[in-house]
């Protein structure tokens, strides 16, 4: 049986961790390749998987770029799927909330960027039929901006040229101070996960050789998710949406948000309105 051959960034901790542990667990054979900022921690396979476990830094594309040359290198016929799972959420401290410009171009740089640069970098790589999951969160949805920053949004995702106008109005306001005024949110998670749903569709709009998904793990037992209370739901159960995404059925979806009617849900996921 031919070998998936999967990157997977963020995989040493947390839901990418728990990713890694599904695909282990599959009798189907995966090529994965496993990514940190460390290069360490990361699970060892056992037969029929194999994995590569790489340094990367997702905000250095020096590092995107030497990465994908030793995929390419490594696999000449490409590769079959890319989940860019890498990010962070600095806003939060204890039970405070710390909206600043400082951190959201911090953010925009791990969350947004950084998965905008190893899907440039990957695309090329990804096999006709391949898929690019995305992992964002409920916290990216629309129902909280104003009508004109969601018309934008909306906007914003139907092509890669019309979201790259879209960033640089947003960070033009973002400079002035007039970000809130024109109604996007006062978080830098959510501004930047929103983002990364843009980018997502703006692919699928592009490109209907390959799947472009994003998708919202749910309320996980990880860093990220005990900073608001005690997560209900194991790095496996978050897994179970980015692996169907990755691996499974998806009915022909591409450019969908994925997602389980709440955050606290088990199921492995659905189509859902952005």
């Amino acid at each position: 049986m031919t070998s998936s051959v999967i990157v997977v960034t963020g995989a040493n901790r947390g839901v990418g961790l728990g990713i890694v542990h599904l695909l282990a667990a599959s009798s189907k054979p995966y090529t994965l390749y496993l990514t940190s900022r460390s290069g360490n921690d990361l699970p060892t396979a056992k037969p029929p998987h194999v994995f590569h476990p790489i340094k990367l830094d997702i905000v250095d594309p020096e590092s995107i770029k030497a990465f994908a040359a030793r995929v390419q290198k490594e696999q000449s016929t490409g590769i079959d799927v890319l989940i860019n799972n890498a990010g962070l959420n600095i806003e939060n401290e204890g039970d405070k909330h710390i909206y600043n410009k400082a951190n959201v171009r911090e953010t925009m740089k791990t969350n947004y960027y950084g998965t905008r640069n190893m899907c440039d970098a990957f695309l090329p790589l990804l096999k006709e039929g391949g898929r690019i999951v995305n992992v964002s969160s409920g916290a990216g949805h629309l129902d909280e901006y104003s009508p004109e920053a969601e018309k934008q949004m909306l906007h914003g995702s139907t092509s890669l040229k019309a979201l790259d106008s879209l960033i640089a109005e947003y960070e033009s306001l973002l400079d002035q101070g007039k970000e809130l005024d024109a109604g996007f949110r006062d978080s830098a998670y959510c501004m930047s996960k929103a983002f990364v749903v843009a980018l997502t569709r703006a692919l699928a709009a592009e490109d209907k050789k390959r799947s472009f998904l994003v998708c919202c793990p749910g309320w996980v037992d990880t860093d990220m998710g005990n900073q608001m209370g005690k997560p209900p739901k194991s790095i496996e159960e978050g897994a179970r949406i980015p692996v169907r995404c990755a691996v499974g059925d998806i009915g022909g979806s591409s450019g969908d948000f994925w997602e389980n009617d709440s955050n606290t849900d088990t199921a492995d996921g659905h189509a859902s309105k952005w």
